[in-house]
Formats: structure tokens, C-alpha cells, sequence
């Protein structure tokens, strides 16, 4: 696929029932390690184009982003867009990783494994990408343009904290 114009990692607030159990679960991470508590995001996209690329419970899907937002109509949500820039090798190795993991299943486990890591500092759950989660989808993205290397199991708070240094918003 040609690189479109606009191609960014966005993180997204909700606020249903898992959504508020997730930003509970960041505030906590956040107090145990003497962090400051901040606003929560608990949902993350790619966006390339019209298009939206995410871990959801049908698993990774890509779909166009205003048909996406319509499903929120009535309720309250807000998101930040990072920016990327990125070379047309850079889109290129980064698009085929979105080919190749759609379809892929969501890792419902690793909402459990982030609560256990959350108190114990340790990861216990997989590594492998033969299941995703969101913001494992995003930082798998980010990690196949050859730009950036982060933790593919980064939780949300600091995956914020580390895109609000080093991309654009």
C-alpha cells in the first residue's frame, strides 16, 4: 500500500465497565511506584488513511475510522493522535506487519497478566504475537518500522509516558 498522508498511533479514553477497571489499574501501577496519577487511556489504534487498525475483541481488524467513532455516538470518549513520520521503507515494513497479523485473536489473558504485573513487577504472560492485545498491537506496529524498540507488553501508563517524549502529537 502507497504511505498515506496521515499515519499515527492513537490511544483512546472510554468509559465502560473494563475501561474504568483499566485506568484504576494504571493509577494503582502509578501510586505503587511513587509515579504521578494521571488521566488514563485505555484503548489504542494505528491510523493510516481513512483507516483504523485495532485489537478488539474480534480480534485485529482494520476498518474505516469514522465508521469506528460512530459506534461511540452518545458516549463519552477522547483520544490523542501521535504522528508519525515515517520514510516509505519504514510505512512499507510497518503496513506488512498489519497484513500480517489481521485477523489475528485478542489476548483477553493479558488483562489479567497486566493486573499481576502491576503489583508484582513482573511479566508473566506471552511474548509471542499469535495473540494481541491493543497496546501490544501498536507497539508491534511501531517496533516493525525499525524506528523505535519498546517492551511489546508496555502498559498503557507508559506507553503514554514514553509517547509524550519521543513522538508528536
Amino acid at each position: 500500500m502507497k504511505k498515506p498522508n496521515f499515519v499515527s498511533v492513537t490511544i483512546i479514553r472510554t468509559h465502560n465497565f473494563s475501561a474504568k477497571m483499566i485506568h484504576v489499574g494504571m493509577w494503582i501501577y502509578a501510586a505503587l511506584r511513587g509515579k504521578k496519577i494521571t488521566k488514563s487511556f485505555n484503548h489504542s489504534e494505528v491510523r493510516f488513511g481513512g483507516l483504523t487498525s485495532g485489537a478488539i475483541g474480534k480480534g485485529v481488524v482494520t476498518r474505516d475510522w469514522r465508521s469506528y467513532l460512530s459506534s461511540f455516538v452518545g458516549k463519552s470518549i477522547e483520544w490523542i493522535d501521535y504522528q508519525l513520520i515515517l520514510n516509505d521503507e519504514e510505512w512499507e515494513t510497518a503496513y506488512a506487519y498489519l497484513e500480517r497479523v489481521e485477523g489475528t485473536k485478542y489476548e483477553y489473558s493479558n488483562f489479567w497478566n497486566h493486573a499481576i504485573h502491576i503489583f508484582t513487577g513482573k511479566w508473566k504472560g506471552r511474548t509471542t504475537d499469535k495473540k494481541l492485545y491493543c497496546y501490544e498491537h501498536i507497539i508491534r506496529f511501531l517496533n516493525a518500522t525499525g524506528k523505535y524498540y519498546l517492551d511489546p507488553v508496555t502498559n498503557p501508563y507508559e506507553f503514554k509516558v514514553w509517547a509524550d517524549k519521543n513522538l508528536v502529537n
